[in-house]
């Protein structure tokens, strides 16, 4: 697994969870100028062949691209980014639940932007959590995952607050 020193240096898998995918703040705060590889895993993206060609445009000339959830798991479920800077993109609490149940094993799970929906609890400024995204992210916190709010790569985290 990837870690990070007091100075921010984060390296390995982190995983992103952000209902908005591919925008400015990734591209030009994380892809290019942190990541080794960005990942965007979407079922429903990756099956649209003109959805997915408009977020591979966004990605052009990093390693990367846009797969299936099933997909990042084969890619991740047994591998280590070890040095390298992988960022792995999903839209929901639950495609991370299959991820790691696979035996990814991120250096930080970031939660960004997750839009208020009814059921929904703002647990911070840009996310709000169902009662199962509480549950499955409480799972994996328990389990010794990091858990936490970072805009870009040289900010600080911050935790996390789940709802009981």
């Amino acid at each position: 697994m990837g870690s990070q020193s007091e100075t921010g240096n984060l390296t390995g898998l982190v995983v992103r969870v952000d209902d908005r995918l591919i925008h400015g703040q990734i591209l030009y705060g994380w892809a290019h100028a942190w990541a080794d590889e960005v990942w965007l895993a979407n079922d429903r993206v990756a099956g649209d062949d003109h959805e997915r060609a408009l977020y591979e445009e966004q990605i052009a000339g990093l390693d990367g691209g846009v797969i299936t959830v099933d997909q990042a798991i084969a890619r991740y479920g047994r591998r280590e980014c070890g040095d390298r800077r992988c960022l792995l993109i999903l839209a929901r609490c639950d495609d991370l639940r299959r991820i790691v149940e696979a035996g990814a094993k991120p250096s930080e799970i970031h939660l960004a932007n997750l839009g208020e929906e009814e059921g929904r609890v703002r647990v911070a400024e840009t996310v709000a959590l169902s009662a199962e995204d509480i549950r499955i992210l409480r799972r994996l916190r328990d389990e010794g995952h990091t858990i936490c709010l970072r805009k870009l790569p040289q900010s600080k985290t911050k935790p996390v607050r789940l709802p009981q």
